[in-house]
């Protein structure tokens, strides 16, 4: 797994998302960390992924097909230049 194209939605979806109670949200996802900035979380529908420092990381989804979904749009913005800017 890349974590780095995790990272840089996350950081995009922190930077242009509209922001909404201390969380971002942008294409489908809601992103924000941690008091210190040490951790950060990926929403999706009823999936959470939580980066950890030093690369760890967890998903929290009630079903494979939400971790599937998820996955396809992390791509497809992942390649989107126009999400990149």
């Amino acid at each position: 797994m890349a974590l780095h194209k995790y990272l840089s939605i996350f950081n995009r979806v922190i930077e242009h998302g509209e922001r909404r109670n201390d969380k971002y949200h942008s294409h489908g996802l809601t992103a924000w960390h941690d008091f210190e900035g040490y951790t950060c979380f990926i929403g999706y529908r009823e999936l959470t992924m939580t980066i950890y420092f030093h690369n760890k990381y967890t998903y929290d989804t009630p079903d494979r097909q939400t971790l599937t979904e998820f996955e396809t749009l992390i791509d497809q913005l992942t390649n989107d230049k126009a999400f990149h800017g």
